[in-house]
């Protein structure tokens, strides 16, 4: 859906050893087009205030300090890339604030950094810099931004608070982030949008029992993200389908959307949608007390699974 330079796949760009998940600290400056030298400028000191100048310099202190340090845990390295997300954040910077945003961590799922906390299941952190990154998005503080880039930054900060929500079991409000982001992106045309709130729709529809509307918002999520091209999308879809019909009990008409989800995850080469519809597979068989089965399909789900572990 959206992107940024940041998102580059440059190896130069990250350091030489596996525990490191960012890039370079130098890179991400370079990235950021942030420094001493800029803030010293004579253009910069021209339209720089103390406030913006003291978030920017914390900034610059906190990639110093990243960049001199050794053996960083995984977390402490996510932790001070938060820090300069909230400064930039502060400092009324939605080009800056998105390039750290979407940037991308480490292989081997090379995913964007909220996209990751999602996978990572902290949604504490993906909470916090999305309600964040909307704050700012909804203030008066933008000015010199198109509407069509700040629509675009609000759908994919609504999907993952909605997402967050969901996740907390906090249904009520994981419904409004979704259908605020349904609102704007049948406004604006926004398939992405539009696609990824049904499914979200969908998924607290069948959490709270109404199998048939949770199917209704699950196929609209199909065809819009199938107009899109959206391939993860038509994936979630089609897993939030299958699991509708693992409830009623139809585990065969179940099984059919689960290899459809496998089929598309193995055109597209998404291995974590492989191990997603192969663990459901093997749920479905298991149901259907065909072990051998269940048992082949768990194997391949966590044979893939362990190559992608970090």
């Amino acid at each position: 859906m959206m992107g940024s330079s940041a998102q580059s796949n440059e190896q130069e760009g990250y350091l030489g050893y596996e525990a490191n998940i960012l890039p370079h600290s130098e890179f991400i400056l370079r990235e950021l087009n942030l420094d001493n030298a800029f803030l010293n400028s004579n253009n910069a000191g021209k339209e720089l205030k103390r406030p913006k100048r003291v978030q920017y310099r914390a900034v610059i202190n906190w990639l110093k300090s990243y960049q001199t340090s050794s053996n960083i845990s995984k977390q402490d390295q996510i932790r001070r890339l938060l820090e300069i997300f909230y400064h930039l954040c502060a400092a009324g910077d939605i080009e800056r604030a998105s390039k750290i945003f979407f940037m991308r961590i480490n292989p081997p799922l090379n995913e964007e950094l909220h996209i990751q906390l999602r996978n990572w299941a902290d949604y504490s952190k993906l909470y916090d810099i999305c309600n964040n990154f909307l704050n700012l998005l909804d203030s008066n503080i933008v000015k010199n931004e198109s509407q069509q880039k700040i629509n675009s930054l609000k759908l994919v900060c609504l999907n993952d608070l909605g997402n967050s929500e969901f996740s907390n079991g906090n249904c009520k409000s994981s419904q409004n982030y979704y259908k605020r982001q349904l609102k704007i992106s049948r406004e604006h045309r926004d398939l992405w949008g539009e696609a990824s709130a049904l499914v979200g729709l969908g998924n607290n529809s069948k959490l709270l029992g109404r199998h048939q509307v949770a199917t209704d918002q699950y196929m609209s999520a199909f065809e819009t993200a199938s107009q899109a091209s959206e391939q993860k999308l038509k994936m979630l879809a089609l897993s939030g389908l299958g699991s509708i019909q693992i409830d009623l009990g139809h585990y065969e008409l179940a099984t059919e959307y689960f290899r459809k989800h496998l089929s598309i995850a193995e055109e597209t080469s998404d291995k974590l949608g492989k191990v997603e519809a192969l663990t459901a597979l093997g749920n479905a068989y298991s149901l259907m007390k065909d072990f051998e089965l269940a048992i082949e399909y768990h194997l391949r789900a966590l044979k893939i699974a362990h190559a992608l572990e970090n």
